[in-house]
């Protein structure tokens, strides 16, 4: 699924590029120059991700930005709240200067596998705010701080566990807190709990936790500011940032890249492989071991 600008021929052309990258059938050695700016939102299902995309792209749109937008969609989700953030997203389709493609987001990580190649397109086609949403489940928010270069992670009032994920790690990938739906009871504790949180992180950037109600359109002006704030202090920072940046990119890329090949491997050769566990001729200890030599030392 994708909307159009009212530039319909750019619009045509760069929906079909994206389609060629999915098929496989497009790549370019285009590599970022940075004269986009990525913005990265995640965080769990149903905290109102989609509504604060909307709400940036609204706000970024009416101050003249040419606006990209990709949203990554879980592959089998079509229920209502899903169809509503299309609905409510479609609604910038009237902007001339915004564009906007979903991908399915069916490999692991939550990430689709052609959003870096998307978003590379976008920047070569001069779009100044790129806008990208992840699904917000397991790895993805790792996996979109490698790639964006403002990564905002979104909460809403009473996700305990959640919270308490920002302890195990996950506080160090965002640039920017929003506890959204702010209407909610417990808001405000929710608010004093991730500030406590991240007031623990050392480093150069105080990572900014913001209040929003989406749907109401509160807190987007304070939030859109951080990011603002975020952008600077990025571009004086940008080769410390970036070779970080990059370490976590270049693990991401070769993790992917070793379980395709593993999972090419299991359709030859695991039943075999289970048939000699089950009849105690190998131990399963063994059988890893063989595997990762089977899959890296051999053509």
């Amino acid at each position: 699924m994708f909307f159009r600008m009212n530039n319909i021929k750019e619009s045509r052309k760069i929906g079909k590029i994206i389609s060629k990258i999915e098929k496989g059938e497009y790549k370019d050695n285009y590599r970022r120059d940075y004269s986009s700016h990525v913005i990265g939102i995640t965080g769990p299902l149903g905290v109102g991700k989609s509504t604060i995309v909307y709400q940036l792209g609204k706000l970024y749109a009416e101050k003249g930005k040419k606006t990209g937008i990709i949203l990554n969609d879980p592959a089998s989700e079509s229920g209502g709240s899903f169809l509503g953030d299309r609905i409510r997203m479609q609604k910038l389709s009237g902007y001339k200067n915004v564009f906007i493609r979903s991908l399915s987001s069916k490999d692991a990580g939550g990430i689709s596998g052609i959003t870096r190649d998307a978003v590379n397109l976008l920047e070569k086609s001069s779009f100044e705010k790129i806008i990208v949403e992840s699904v917000g489940a397991g790895q993805s928010e790792i996996e979109i701080a490698s790639l964006v270069d403002t990564c905002i992670v979104v909460l809403m009032p009473g996700m305990g566990d959640e919270i308490q994920m920002l302890k195990s790690g996950i506080n160090e990938i965002a640039d920017i807190f929003v506890v959204n739906k702010s209407d909610k009871k417990q808001a405000q504790r929710t608010l004093r709990e991730v500030e406590m949180l991240v007031n623990m992180k050392k480093g150069d950037w105080k990572i900014p936790v913001v209040l929003t109600s989406a749907i109401k359109n509160k807190g987007i002006s304070e939030l859109m500011e951080k990011i603002k704030e975020h952008h600077r202090y990025f571009k004086d920072n940008f080769k410390k940032i970036r070779k970080l940046k990059l370490e976590k990119e270049l693990r991401i890329l070769i993790k992917n890249e070793i379980n395709k090949k593993l999972n090419c491997f299991f359709k030859k050769n695991l039943k075999n492989y289970v048939d000699e566990i089950l009849t105690n001729k190998k131990d399963t200890s063994t059988v890893a071991k063989e595997v990762v030599n089977d899959c890296f030392t051999k053509e």
